[in-house]
């Protein structure tokens, strides 16, 4: 343990993801804890994102923390209405907003975020890795790939993709798999395959933005980050599909670079005056 024997922390995003801390009412239900645990539970403390969670025997200071998407949005300045699209192993589609999401559905995650507002958040299994194994199937470089699904046409022939090739988390389909419908052997071209599949994977990330939409109203801007994110196909495909521009910060190490910005938030007592990554935009054809 870095900082020596001292009671449990942790910050507002972590806490929330547990799903036995209440982003609504901002403190943890120990009957839902017992009940998801199945016995009583001493949870940590929640701690402001600025506070001081501790000291290492050399002096050093220890800051509360938070998750991967949390640290994304506070890399990107992120204001009421932002929507991040983060396309790695997974897929994960939250915007900033002032109040909770209230979804009986359980389909939009409710989580706080590391500053004082909220990340509803829609995630999903597939990501990157659809348009890697797509790639590796063709025998092709995802560069190759990405300039092949640019080119192809732009409703790729009719060809349809599911993108679940490792089943699926929403909707929840575990045991879904990926499929290809519509071939003709005009179709059958590694271009069309490949826009068919930048395609698949669009629709989802673009259904998943329209959920968030429709309980907090049109984003304001839209960021898209990750490694899938270096695709210009993808990119441009999302910038139609949504019909509005998608900006791409030029940096890739977001989570890393909010994490910096919480820490020395921390070290220093105020908030790092930090100017955000510039971005490249994709607007709709």
């Amino acid at each position: 343990i870095l900082g020596g024997e001292r009671p449990a922390t942790t910050d507002r995003s972590d806490a929330s993801a547990t799903g036995y801390w209440s982003p609504y009412s901002e403190r943890y239900d120990p009957e839902l804890a017992e009940l998801a645990l199945g016995h009583p539970v001493r949870t940590p403390a929640v701690l402001a994102p600025q506070s001081i969670a501790g000291t290492t025997e050399r002096g050093l200071i220890l800051a509360p923390g938070c998750g991967d998407n949390a640290a994304t949005h506070i890399a990107l300045d992120t204001r009421p209405g932002d929507l991040v699209i983060s396309v790695g192993t997974s897929t994960t589609v939250s915007m900033r907003t002032d109040e909770p999401t209230r979804d009986v559905t359980g389909t939009v995650d409710t989580m706080a975020d590391a500053r004082d507002g909220f990340i509803p958040i829609f995630v999903m299994l597939n990501g990157a890795r659809v348009l890697s194994a797509t790639a590796r199937m063709l025998g092709l470089s995802l560069e190759r790939l990405d300039r092949l699904a640019a080119e192809a046409p732009s409703d790729a022939d009719g060809v349809l993709f599911v993108p679940y090739l490792d089943g699926e988390r929403n909707p929840p389909a575990p045991w879904a798999s990926g499929s290809f419908a519509g071939l003709s052997r005009h179709a059958m071209t590694p271009a069309t395959i490949a826009r068919a599949v930048v395609l698949g994977l669009g629709c989802a990330i673009a259904d998943a933005a329209d959920t968030l939409a429709r309980a907090h109203g049109a984003p304001a801007r839209v960021l898209l980050v990750g490694g899938g994110a270096r695709a210009r196909s993808l990119r441009q495909a999302l910038a139609d599909l949504m019909g509005r521009p998608i900006q791409w910060p030029e940096h890739h190490e977001h989570a890393a670079f909010g994490a910096a910005w919480q820490a020395a938030w921390s070290l220093t007592g105020a908030r790092p005056e930090w100017d955000p990554p510039p971005v490249v935009v994709s607007a709709p054809a």
